[in-house]
């Protein structure tokens, strides 16, 4: 417990997503403090891989109510009873989703490891989703040369400032 708003790393030295699907791989994330959490989020699929993505949802508050739409259609409503509680749940690689919900939440999204469903592509990761309310305006991309191949995910809200 801490009277400052605190930021956590956390990760795992030798991922498995989901559990006993091939590679050891390391991933990490920051997670903001609970100040910096949202209530509405823009779940994109991840470029290039077809065995979908999983994402992650932990409740600032008791009694959160997560409204999941995929497209136009409602997913599913989740109620995370307590403060802390964690919900997760699979989307096809192809689904552009939302997560709306009545406190303050934490999204973060977990990439496949490539033996699951393998289409060839990429080992575990973990990323955490910003809230619309913070996203920005402006951005500067690098990428390294010797890379392959290099995605960035950009999402434009339909709002004032883009339509």
């Amino acid at each position: 417990v801490s009277n400052y708003p605190l930021t956590v790393v956390g990760g795992n030295a030798c991922a498995q997503i989901p559990i006993e699907y091939g590679g050891c791989d390391p991933i990490s994330t920051q997670i903001p403090p609970t100040v910096n959490w949202g209530n509405s989020f823009l779940l994109p699929p991840l470029t290039s891989r077809t065995n979908g993505q999983r994402y992650k949802i932990i409740a600032s508050e008791s009694h959160t109510i997560a409204e999941i739409k995929c497209g136009t259609n409602v997913k599913e409503t989740i109620v995370l009873s307590k403060d802390g509680d964690i919900y997760q749940f699979d989307t096809n690689s192809n689904e552009y989703c939302t997560v709306l919900t009545n406190n303050p939440s934490y999204v973060a999204e977990y990439g496949f490891g490539h033996d699951y469903l393998s289409d060839g592509y990429g080992g575990p990761l973990l990323i955490t989703i910003p809230p619309l309310d913070q996203y920005i305006h402006n951005v500067t991309f690098s990428s390294i040369a010797t890379m392959p191949k290099n995605y960035f995910t950009i999402l434009v809200p339909n709002d004032q400032y883009f339509t």
